[in-house]
């Protein structure tokens, strides 16, 4: 009996911790040479991406509201998320 319930005590803290990392990998992500965030309880998500040669300096903004910054070697995407 105790054993069975220890089981289900190890698998239940065991889903837990899958279900936390899961959540926290859609809102924070290192991918290649950049960095996802998507904070909770935003509409707005950031891409900063580390480049291999200077892509100048300025701010862009494109018609779906989508605005991209560079400054040098960092280029930085501000999007609008749909509803999660």
């Amino acid at each position: 009996m105790r054993s069975s319930i220890t089981a289900l005590t190890t698998q239940a803290l065991y889903n837990l911790a899958m279900d936390l990392s899961e959540g926290f990998r859609r809102r924070f992500a290192f991918v290649g040479n950049g960095l996802f965030i998507h904070p909770p309880f935003a509409s707005r998500s950031l891409w900063i991406e580390w480049r291999e040669v200077p892509v100048g300096l300025g701010i862009e903004q494109d018609e779906t509201g989508t605005v991209h910054l560079f400054a040098g070697r960092l280029q930085g995407t501000l999007s609008t998320e749909g509803t999660r």
